[in-house]
């Protein structure tokens, strides 16, 4: 049996539910998410899955879970944010002024034009 002075540590569930754990297992335990949290989850990205696939997303999402509880474990205080790993280059072409089409040119294509613009089908 457990005394009271077992240490433990608060977790958060993938859906932000609170759960007393042993520290030791929220360390080499993987966290295990819930069917019914893949479920929540899907809905709420509006996916639709089998029971196939769901029994198989269970632990997939409950890796990534950890894998990202494991990347915010890391110290990164000495780092710099960044959006890019590598510098980005503009590949655009300069932004040079340039004649563009006449009106008659610009509705030449249409299927019908008066007064120099597309007629349209009345909307309402």
């Amino acid at each position: 049996m457990r005394g009271e002075s077992f240490p433990f540590k608060t977790l958060l569930s993938p859906l932000g539910r609170l759960t007393k754990a042993p520290i030791f297992l929220a360390i080499i335990q993987p966290i295990m998410i819930s069917r019914e949290e893949v479920e929540h989850v899907a809905r709420l990205a509006r996916l639709h899955f089998d029971e196939d696939e769901l029994a198989r997303l269970q632990p997939e999402l409950g890796k990534i879970i950890d894998y990202v509880r494991q990347l915010s474990e890391l110290d990164l205080s000495g780092l710099e944010p960044t959006s890019y790993a590598v510098p980005l280059k503009n590949v655009f072409r300069a932004d040079e002024p340039d004649d563009g089409l006449t009106q008659a040119d610009a509705v030449s294509n249409g299927p019908e034009v008066e007064r120099g613009q597309f007629v349209v089908p009345r909307i309402g």
